[in-house]
């Protein structure tokens, strides 16, 4: 969408979010093509409407404007398999390890096919990207190389800023506000390779029921959505409950779940919730699975791989790499995963995977 002055209308757009007003597609569609397209962009006018995305509740319609309007920058990465993605919103504070990071790895020793997104710290000490640096595990940087790594590992990251050209101008903008936006629970839905399955982390709850509508209408065959409370977690946790929204592409309920059923939203995603003891495990304090800066996590990552660490760190990833093969068909419930993924660990397979990740032997 193209305005005769651009920057008046971002200004406008801005001032409509101060007020708490709906936005129509074409002021979602105008203001990220400007930030994507514009060369002379004013700082303080960008960082406004950043922090302005803030001042109201954003609609499932919305959102979907958002990242329909993103999509339109892929830089995208084509493969013919199923392709299953984890990646949380971030800003959930709890500084925890790379759980969706280090839960793609394990899954991915099983056979699954990960494309997985990544990004470096904005509101954590410890992105993905630089957790996946400090193992010296490459980020490729354009859609040739995320096919090559893909077909020879069965896995490929890509760095998002590299993949989307949106992204690439906005993440400089968000860095500097330094805080929480709409563009936080965007991310996870930008993966160039469109997944037809993710396990998709939210930091907040009241927003996963949108992203699931979202999800749906973008046409992703499987989702679970997922947020924990108490502490607030955008991963499975073993703190607390995790309410999920399973999305199924064909309208029908696959799999088991432990837990309490909540209801359904047009009959293709199923809302409950699970505890820990559903799955077995024991309940853990925060503390018990919070890392550090990039090099304690690259640490933790590679006891967790090497089968050798029994802690909750160990069993939250058990979990939610269940989840993701539970998602890609390798298991028909997340219970049914948890002893492939712990026989993954006990057999090495798990440190294997990471060591030919990152060009070395075991």
């Amino acid at each position: 969408m193209k305005y005769n002055n651009p920057m008046n209308e971002l200004e406008n757009i801005t001032e409509k979010l101060c007020r708490r007003q709906d936005l129509n597609q074409n002021d979602v569609e105008g203001a990220i093509d400007f930030i994507a397209e514009n060369n002379n962009l004013k700082e303080n006018s960008v960082l406004d409407f950043l922090d302005a995305t803030n001042n109201k509740e954003i609609s499932a319609e919305e959102l979907y404007y958002f990242v329909s309007s993103m999509r339109k920058y892929s830089r995208r990465v084509i493969v013919n398999d199923f392709v299953t993605d984890s990646c949380g919103t971030g800003a959930d504070m709890s500084s925890t390890i790379n759980i969706s990071t280090i839960s793609a790895i394990a899954a991915s020793s099983l056979g699954l096919k990960v494309i997985k997104q990544t990004n470096s710290s904005i509101t954590s000490s410890c992105g993905s990207t630089n957790l996946l640096q400090e193992l010296n595990i490459p980020v490729v940087k354009t859609p040739q190389e995320a096919v090559s790594d893909f077909n020879r590992n069965g896995i490929a990251f890509v760095h998002s800023p590299n993949f989307n050209a949106f992204a690439e101008v906005n993440n400089v903008y968000r860095r500097k506000l330094g805080k929480k936006t709409i563009f936080n629970y965007l991310g996870p839905l930008i993966n160039p390779s469109f997944p037809e399955a993710q396990l998709l982390g939210v930091s907040s709850l009241e927003m996963c029921s949108k992203i699931a509508e979202v999800l749906l209408r973008l046409g992703t065959k499987r989702a679970l959505v997922v947020n924990s409370q108490n502490p607030n977690i955008d991963e499975i946790s073993l703190c607390s409950e995790t309410d999920i929204y399973e999305l199924n592409g064909g309208g029908k309920f696959r799999g088991k779940f432990r837990g309490k059923f909540r209801g359904e939203i047009g009959g293709k995603i199923n809302h409950y919730t699970v505890s820990p003891e559903d799955f077995g495990f024991k309940r853990c304090k925060i503390e018990d699975l919070q890392g550090g800066d990039s090099r304690e996590n690259a640490r933790l990552a590679k006891e967790i791989l090497s089968g050798e660490k029994n802690s909750p760190m160990t069993d939250i990833i058990l979990l939610n790499a269940s989840a993701m093969l539970y998602l890609g068909g390798k298991c028909k419930s997340i219970q049914e995963g948890i002893p492939l993924v712990k026989e993954a660990m006990v057999s090495k397979k798990t440190q294997i995977k990471l060591a030919s990740l990152a060009g070395s032997t075991v």
